[in-house]
């Protein structure tokens, strides 16, 4: 008994892959509704930050931006130095209005990556849009 149930956990961390594989698959080629139809089933399997991040990319592209929010928060959550996630969550910040958690995000971004030109860049931007420069 303890061998099948093994085994069912070894094909579930196989089966997953696949669908997260496919999923990165379908986003090099820009079909983000398929895509977002497989990382929500490996969400359902697997509660990984690399999966929001992708799902919240695709949600971007499909503009919808409450359902990227959730998933690039939820990334956040689950990975929160992650330099991609929070890049992402700055840019949709910007995107939706939300400025100033846009550039408290650049900022965090660049505490941990003094050297990030495209935070550095972004952040710079914003300051001049603000007259903070």
């Amino acid at each position: 008994m303890k061998n099948i149930v093994i085994l069912f956990m070894l094909i579930s961390v196989i089966f997953s892959q696949t669908k997260l594989d496919e999923a990165n698959q379908l986003i090099l080629r820009n079909k983000f509704a398929e895509a977002v139809i497989l990382l929500n089933e490996y969400i359902n399997i697997n509660q990984k930050a690399e999966a929001y991040l992708k799902l919240g990319i695709c949600y971007k592209n499909l503009m919808k931006n409450n359902e990227a929010l959730t998933s690039f928060q939820k990334a956040d959550e689950l990975d929160p130095n992650n330099i991609e996630i929070l890049i992402n969550l700055a840019q949709l910040y910007s995107i939706i209005g939300f400025v100033d958690k846009s550039t408290r995000t650049y900022e965090q971004i660049i505490n941990l990556d003094s050297l990030n030109n495209f935070a550095l860049i972004n952040l710079a931007k914003l300051y001049l849009d603000a007259n903070r420069i």
